[in-house]
């Protein structure tokens, strides 16, 4: 039996407010007023045109939509809305952008446009979003043919202005809000967010449309671990009727009441399962990902040595960092966000609880989240990501389907994250934890994970 080492107790922390999104700490039960925000990532992206119509289609491949020239531009994003939690209204929705080189003023619009998201980068070209995308050409100023949107398919239009003044050769990489066009406010990006989500199939098509000059990449796909390309940003209000709702996103600094079980006192490895934020002092070479709720989220600590030695994949002992207790009934809801390696080999028949986990890391052992009864220390469940390796976060959603047969509101329960593997994408990572308690009576709809690649 492997002995216990608790290496820290941390206290509770108390609700703290960022942006317009009241973010909740644990332990609290507000049901009907908790708010949280996620960011939700485009997942895809296809450039349809850089016209004038004679100029010949930019390669669909470029993960950077780099223009030559002064041209107009138009390229396709996809957002997938599935992956938000159940049990949530969208209330709120704002979309961001990268400015990767902004030495000049382009301006740039993104659409939200009614028109289905099944388009393939691969092989769509500006006739094809003519027919299909919502893709008209206009007249400019000067009397030349330009790319352009179908007024009748916006559903919502943003507006920014990319004017800021860098010296040639320094980081750039610059986020700008998307700002409402008239007639179009806020609400109406909402109210199609809303309406896509609950009579469509959560799929969500915008589009780029700009100006650029002298070779200047207006917008960022593929960018490097450290920034994110176009995002929507949602704010969603828990729905009346399923009970407490608790979430740990960790952005107040601080591990909110999750307690280190296991630790690591290997060399040259992770010493812990800790507190990673956006804002810390660079170390090394290697950027840790973006949280999925920003500042903050819990990962392999120290991501790497300061000598710029790769820490997160070494071999180590094997690392346990628990949540708090809480009660969940079948008909509530779990969710989280997870990124980096996908190792999912925990048999729970086997490793029937914490005591029963391997001493030591190893190249076939396990990233993920195990359901744990309290009562009784057993592991009911493991979930780990569904694809091996990756710096995009998926959220992994378990809703009635999943808990049904193995919850009951008289337990408590907590979910413990695991770490004991090493080798190739040998770490992983958490945040935005939300746990709806659900009730006695009532259903909370599930929703199912989706994992964003660029591939």
């Amino acid at each position: 039996m492997k002995k216990m080492l608790k290496i820290t107790d941390f206290a509770f922390v108390l609700p703290s407010i960022i942006a317009v999104a009241v973010i909740i700490g644990p332990f609290t039960s507000i049901a009907a007023s908790v708010t949280i925000e996620i960011p939700v990532e485009a997942y895809d992206t296809a450039n349809a045109a850089a016209v004038f119509p004679d100029e010949p289609d930019p390669s669909p491949d470029d993960q950077l939509l780099e223009i030559y020239g002064h041209l107009t531009l138009l390229s396709y994003l996809a957002f997938d809305l599935n992956q938000l939690p159940q049990g949530f209204d969208i209330v709120g929705a704002t979309v961001s952008v990268f400015d990767i080189e902004p030495e000049h003023e382009d301006e740039v619009e993104i659409a939200f446009l009614d028109v289905p998201a099944d388009w393939d980068r691969a092989t769509l070209t500006y006739d094809i979003a003519v027919a299909q995308y919502g893709a008209v050409v206009v007249t400019d100023s000067n009397d030349e043919p330009i790319a352009a949107l179908d007024p009748a398919k916006i559903l919502w239009l943003g507006k920014a202005l990319m004017d800021n003044q860098t010296i040639p050769g320094t980081s750039t990489a610059t986020r700008t809000e998307m700002l409402s066009v008239s007639p179009f406010e806020e609400a109406d990006l909402v109210a199609a967010l809303k309406d896509e989500r609950t009579n469509g199939d959560g799929l969500v098509t915008m589009a780029i449309h700009g100006t650029t000059r002298n070779n200047n990449q207006i917008l960022g796909i593929g960018f490097s671990d450290s920034e994110k390309g176009p995002t929507l940003s949602l704010t969603l209000a828990a729905s009346g009727g399923s009970g407490t709702t608790t979430t740990y996103d960790f952005d107040d600094r601080t591990l909110q009441g999750w307690t280190q079980v296991w630790g690591s006192t290997t060399a040259g490895g992770p010493a812990n399962l800790g507190l990673i934020s956006e804002d810390d002092p660079p170390v090394g070479n290697s950027v840790p990902p973006l949280p999925l709720s920003p500042p903050s989220f819990v990962g392999p600590v120290p991501f790497e040595a300061d000598d710029g030695t790769n820490t997160r994949d070494q071999a180590h002992e094997t690392m346990l960092i628990r949540s708090p207790e809480f009660r969940i009934y079948p008909n509530g809801q779990i969710s989280f966000g997870l990124i980096g390696g996908s190792h999912p080999n925990l048999d729970i028949e086997e490793i029937t609880d914490a005591n029963a986990l391997p001493w030591n890391s190893s190249t076939s052992g396990a990233i993920g989240v195990a359901l744990r009864r309290v009562s009784d220390g057993r592991y009911l469940s493991f979930y780990a990501r569904s694809e091996s390796g990756s710096q995009f976060w998926e959220t992994i959603t378990l809703g009635e389907e999943e808990l049904s047969g193995l919850v009951s509101g008289d337990e408590m329960y907590t979910l413990d994250f695991i770490d004991y593997h090493n080798g190739g994408w040998g770490w992983g990572a958490i945040d935005s934890v939300v746990i709806i308690e659900g009730t006695m009576s009532g259903q909370v709809p599930s929703a199912i994970g989706i994992d964003f690649d660029f591939n």
